[in-house]
Order: C-alpha cells, then structure tokens, then sequence
C-alpha cells in the first residue's frame, strides 16, 4: 500500500492556514491509513517541518509523545490566528438558491472539523439556521435532530421532496 502514497510535502510554516491544515490532514491520512504507530507518525511528521516549522519542532513539538498533542500543539502554533474567521464564516453561511444542503453542509462540517467543535447542538442549530427556512422547518418540526449528520440527513430527503414535487401553498 505504501507504494501508492506520495512522500508527505514538506511544511515549513508561515502564515498560510490552508497549507498547514492540508499538510495536517495528509499527515493524519498517513497515520491512519497506514496504521502507523504514535511514535512512528511522530517521527515522519517532524522529519517533514522544515525551516521555521522546524525550529518550533525542536522547541515545542518534541514535547508531544501522542498525534493528538502533536495536533493540538500544531493547531495552536499555525491555525490559532484563524479562528475568529472561522466562526465568522460559519456565521455567515446561508444557502444561496444554487446551493444544494451538500453543499452547506460540507462547507460548515470542514469549518467545525478546523475549529474542533464537536458540539452536535450547537452544529444543528447553526445549520438549521443556515438551509433554507422551509426545508428547516420541515427538518424540525417533529423532533430537533440530534446531530448534524442527522439533520444533513432529513433535510436532504426534504429538497428531494421539492425538486420532485415542487412546493405548494395550502389554502385554508
């Protein structure tokens, strides 16, 4: 299998979040599809910093001895800058009329995966307030879903209802 992988790109800090959350995620990729042990993944991680990532390395990220305090440790040194203009762009997502709810949902299940959130109440929320109000309604009518994957769920059995069916206006 490893003859199919690309050799991990090397990182050498900076400012830019996109490479550091993309070579993060490579890296975590390789742990977990080649089931590398912490140390092992440790090792390959820090032989790929280069530069100035390098030097945090040496100072900082030779502390860690799991991948989960590597990632903390990681995050905190190249993603924490960011995270006021993750919750701002959370925030502001709506769903535009060529938006599909995939569409929505992917885009806010990447910003809660860069922020850790893990919280399903709060996911729910902020995506129901973002998808169109009458699919969210549907969603929630009966019962709050009690996860985002959950509501992602409903509310696409929902659009499927209207691009088949189309909406109506019930006239009392």
């Amino acid at each position: 299998m490893f003859r199919y992988l690309h050799e991990p790109k090397d990182f050498a800090g900076g400012n830019d979040y996109e490479e550091a959350i993309n070579w993060l995620n490579r890296m975590s990729r390789i742990h977990a599809m080649a089931k590398l042990s912490e140390g092992e993944v440790l090792f390959v991680a820090g032989d790929h910093l280069v530069e100035k990532a390098a030097t945090w390395w040496k100072v900082e990220g030779v502390k860690c001895t799991s991948w989960k305090q590597f990632e903390e440790a990681f995050r905190q040194q190249y993603l924490a800058d960011y995270e006021g203009s993750w919750w701002r762009q959370l925030q502001a997502i709506r769903q535009g009329s060529g938006d599909s709810i995939d569409d929505v949902a992917l885009r806010m299940e990447e910003l809660f995966n860069l922020l850790g959130n893990k919280n399903d109440t709060m996911q729910v929320s902020m995506f129901l307030d973002a998808i169109d109000p009458s699919i969210a309604f549907e969603v929630d009518k009966d019962s709050t879903p009690s996860s985002l994957k959950e509501a992602r769920t409903r509310a696409k059995q929902v659009e499927r209802g209207i691009r088949k069916y189309g909406t109506r206006t019930i006239v009392s």
